[in-house]
């Protein structure tokens, strides 16, 4: 199964391929961990960090998104459908499927005129613990000699772009969706842009991810009759729909 570098897709944290959460407990945890707020919208909460020998923030976001697990899983498996609901992705394509859990994505971020768009070749790898009904999607950009990762006239290729998606099983019907980014996006980039793009990026990805699984409801049957235990699906790692007992 693949799935996105995001995955399956920033002065420091720019593009695409963030955790805030729930009230309460984990925003006072983010804070002890350096984790700045930097907006909120529709339930969806990004946050930032500077790290130590880089000079743009790592972002991070978390929301709700009231669908199953499997059916996010559907969707983040549909590469060439990047753009409809990451943040800035112009253009997103499955280079290599390597196993049924790692993959070679290429995605192409979009920067406002005059700047030129960035572009990163990225692994990802699926990591599950069903004990926790988690499903870790992490990416890192790599260098990559295959068709179709070369370098494209007037694009800037991203030194590097590493994070992950984390899914969190709540119950059948709702899962949380942390996404954690980290970039040197190569080349210029003005204050405004950054500072726009890192609250912007976790909110609007997840925001949209919410709606392009309500879209696509019903719609990737084959995925969910492979993986879906509940489609008669062999699971993903074990991971089943039950309730977890953790609060929304």
């Amino acid at each position: 199964m693949a799935i996105r570098s995001s995955p399956l897709i920033d002065r420091r944290a720019f593009f695409a391929v963030c955790v805030a959460m729930v009230v309460g407990v984990w925003g006072v945890t983010a804070e002890a961990q350096g984790w700045e707020k930097i907006g909120s919208r529709d339930g969806v909460t990004a946050y930032r960090k500077f790290v130590e020998g880089f000079e743009l923030p790592v972002i991070k976001g978390v929301g709700v998104i009231p669908a199953g697990i499997y059916d996010l899983l559907a969707v983040m498996e549909d590469v060439p459908s990047y753009p409809s609901w990451m943040e800035s992705c112009r253009e997103a394509r499955l280079i290599k499927n390597l196993n049924e859990y790692e993959r070679i994505i290429y995605n192409r971020t979009a920067v406002p005129w005059p700047l030129s768009d960035r572009d990163a070749v990225v692994q990802s790898k699926i990591t599950v613990d069903p004990v926790k009904k988690t499903v870790k999607i992490a990416f890192q950009s790599i260098r990559s000699s295959l068709p179709g990762a070369g370098v494209v006239d007037g694009v800037v290729r991203m030194p590097i772009l590493k994070g992950f998606y984390l899914l969190e099983v709540i119950d059948e019907g709702k899962t949380r969706v942390t996404y954690q980014a980290q970039a040197d996006p190569g080349g210029f980039l003005p204050d405004w842009l950054v500072e726009s793009a890192s609250a912007d990026i976790p909110l609007n990805t997840i925001t949209s991810l919410r709606k392009r699984v309500a879209v696509m409801e019903g719609k990737y049957t084959t995925f969910l009759e492979k993986w879906d235990p509940a489609h008669g699906g062999v699971g993903v790692g074990g991971v089943t729909v039950e309730s977890t007992g953790v609060k929304p």
